[in-house]
């Protein structure tokens, strides 16, 4: 019904990465009443949007809420599906581009096997490719340079940092089935 209303133009806040507050409040480095403050101050301000950000591995596990557990009950999750061959062709491409690389004409197609459109896995991927190229000197994205990062991503050390967040909150048997 919002949507349909035309009222004028909104605000929409935005605040990525909230799992990295629901963590520190976990460690004890960041005090609850953050996030009573901020319940408050969105109670109060319903002329505005909001937009938290929160990885699946926090939303769909109650337990690591914490004290932020009241905004979460109150909301409305949309989830972030898979892209679509033409938006995950965009995500693969365009950063390249705007920093003057270039992948070699298969590479993109390959990216998006791999991915199968995920976005963060798209966004890690591409990030680490570009990391690799601009560390060599290049502006060419290779499939030895795609191999390489991939290697990186099933390996013990960078998978782990990688793919951290998906991990950290499985129980121990889904621990093992991974």
């Amino acid at each position: 019904e919002a949507i349909t209303q035309p009222r004028g133009p909104h605000l929409l806040l935005l605040i990525d990465e909230f799992n990295v507050l629901l963590d520190a409040e976990q460690k004890g480095d960041l005090s609850p009443i953050v996030f009573a403050n901020l319940r408050s101050v969105m109670s109060k301000r319903r002329d505005l949007n909001w937009l938290l950000i929160v990885q699946d591995t926090h939303f769909q596990n109650p337990a690591s809420w914490g004290s932020a557990a009241p905004l979460f009950q109150q909301s409305r999750p949309l989830h972030l599906l898979h892209l679509d061959p033409h938006w995950a062709n965009k995500l693969i491409l365009e950063p390249a581009q705007r920093a003057g690389m270039l992948y070699e004409e298969a590479l993109p197609a390959a990216i998006m096997a791999l991915t199968n459109g995920n976005p963060y896995l798209i966004q890690v991927l591409c990030h680490e490719l570009l990391h690799r190229v601009i560390k060599l000197h290049r502006v060419n994205i290779t499939a030895d340079d795609l191999k390489h990062v991939v290697n990186l991503f099933t390996s013990e050390k960078d998978g782990s940092r990688i793919f951290h967040h998906f991990v950290h909150y499985l129980k121990p048997v889904e621990k093992i089935i991974l």
